[in-house]
């Protein structure tokens, strides 16, 4: 669970769909998938890549995150761990 205090504004056509940007960023994911077309044409929010379902599908395994990149909770806590 989020804790739910944060409000953006960043999806004007349907601004329900700002909830799920406040849940990528209090949840600190690795990615948002979405077949919800206003999201898909932000293509990411900060470092979090916006994804199709196929896409998402399509995505490695092994380091879990697309093209490798680290995202900011995993930076956060390898910095921590230094």
């Amino acid at each position: 669970m989020t804790p739910g205090d944060l409000r953006l504004d960043i999806v004007r056509d349907d601004p329900a769909d700002n909830r799920y940007l406040e849940c990528v960023v209090e949840g600190t994911a690795d990615y948002l998938v979405s077949g919800d077309q206003d999201l898909l044409d932000l293509r990411e929010h900060g470092d979090v890549p916006i994804l199709t379902p196929r896409t998402f599908h399509d995505v490695p395994r092994a380091g879990g995150r697309l093209n490798q990149r680290p995202s900011s909770h995993q930076a956060r806590t390898a910095e921590s761990r230094k």
